[in-house]
């Protein structure tokens, strides 16, 4: 199964509707999506309806914004979720991460090493996890709007301290989706969550420049904008 495990809709700051993001994914193959907008789960009924007639396989996710105090430090991605997680019943990062595991669901650091976000990434997360014992599942190794240095970092990071390994294309536009995903040797849904937590996963994606990436977060705030 080739699946994209970090798009964001329209329900967020992405430019395209849940049904557009299944719609590409079903075109170019890609054996499913995760809609992980940010702190929302407003396009998870949208994308799943969409995903039935489709044949797609959608997997309910949400980036979660972390603070330590009032500041931004980071996200965790949580995937294969049953519920919504409210941040206003969260305390902590600990708190965040159980709340996840109590679904079934899997948490991941996304783009800890983004070139965009020297004051605001995973690392962070993962050491004030780490403060309240607690580990994610896994590291984000091949992000779509990294820069192939980062995400050579992220993959050097989640070898060295022995994480599972997943890809998302961080798509904002449908025209995105695919530019990385998680291959996994299964043919189910539920196999391919096992295959992450076994550590059992494949990575692919396209490494783009710094131009190329520059483009399309302005071209996704200009169709914002526009309201194309």
């Amino acid at each position: 199964m080739r699946i994209d495990l970090h798009t964001h809709s329209i329900c967020s700051d992405g430019a395209d509707t849940p049904e557009r993001m299944v719609a590409r994914a079903k075109a170019i193959r890609m054996d499913g999506i995760a809609i992980t907008d940010h702190d929302t789960t407003k396009g998870w009924a949208r994308a799943i309806d969409a995903g039935k007639r489709l044949g797609v396989h959608v997997i309910p996710g949400k980036e979660i914004s972390i603070r330590i105090g009032h500041r931004k430090v980071g996200e965790i991605l949580a995937l294969f979720l049953n519920e919504d997680i409210k941040l206003n019943q969260i305390t902590n990062v600990g708190d965040i991460i159980d709340r996840i595991k109590a679904q079934d669901g899997l948490s991941a650091i996304p783009h800890p090493f983004n070139p965009w976000m020297w004051r605001n990434n995973g690392l962070k997360v993962i050491e004030a996890a780490k403060r309240k014992d607690r580990k994610v599942d896994a590291i984000e190794v091949m992000n779509g709007k990294n820069t192939a240095g980062s995400n050579d970092s992220c993959a050097a990071y989640a070898a060295k301290y022995n994480y599972s390994k997943i890809a998302g294309s961080d798509a904002h536009m449908a025209s995105e989706i695919g530019m990385a995903y998680t291959i996994c040797d299964t043919n189910d849904i539920e196999e391919f969550r096992k295959c992450i937590k076994k550590k059992k996963t494949f990575t692919l994606g396209t490494q783009r420049g710094v131009p190329s990436i520059v483009g399309s977060m302005i071209v996704t705030k200009s169709r914002r904008f526009l309201g194309l």
